[in-house]
């Protein structure tokens, strides 16, 4: 079975993420905010009970075929309230979607509510030495933001520690979730 193939972001962090993902026990069930096409997807229901969240119609009809053709996963059109209000996971990705949401800190604590006593929340953003010539405002409101800018809008959504980041800084690993 081939793969769907990775955008050149995705296909530059996979091997990374591969490789945290691996460091995780206990991850059984993942949910992926904004998966897009769902090519990382694929590659994450290949191992776990995936389940992303897409609100593009035609972005989650393409990855809803690439997790058929995967024969498992489960893709649903619309954002974390088309999930029932019960639905947690042991691990909340979400890779290159943050800095396209207004309220930063509002996203944060809904991924963390969704998350399992002792989950994860692993996160990326682009990194602005990677685009020199574009300004962050050219392509989305926060790209390229180092990890030091997102400590504010962790905090603000609550205990949670801090989750993996990526961004201008590189990654850095952080302590587990700590329930409310």
């Amino acid at each position: 079975m081939s793969l769907p193939p990775l955008t050149l972001s995705a296909w530059l962090r996979y091997e990374l993420v591969e490789r945290m993902l691996q460091g995780l026990h206990g991850v059984h069930d993942v949910l992926e905010v904004g998966p897009g096409e769902g090519a990382l997807g694929a590659r994450l229901a290949r191992s776990y009970a995936y389940v992303g969240v897409e609100p593009d119609p035609r972005s989650a009809s393409i990855a809803r075929q690439r997790l058929a053709r995967v024969g498992s996963g489960t893709l649903v059109e619309g954002d974390l309230s088309a999930l029932g209000p019960d639905a947690r996971f042991d691990l909340v990705c979400a890779f290159e979607v943050i800095e396209h949401i207004e309220d930063d800190a509002g996203a944060l604590g809904a991924w963390r509510d969704r998350l399992r006593p002792e989950g994860w929340l692993l996160l990326s953003t682009p990194s602005a030495a990677a685009f020199p010539r574009h300004r962050p405002g050219d392509w989305t409101r926060r790209s390229g933001q180092a990890v030091r800018s997102w400590r504010r809008p962790v905090r603000a959504a609550g205990s949670m520690g801090e989750p993996w980041l990526c961004g201008g800084s590189g990654w850095r690993r952080s302590p587990r979730h700590r329930p409310p």
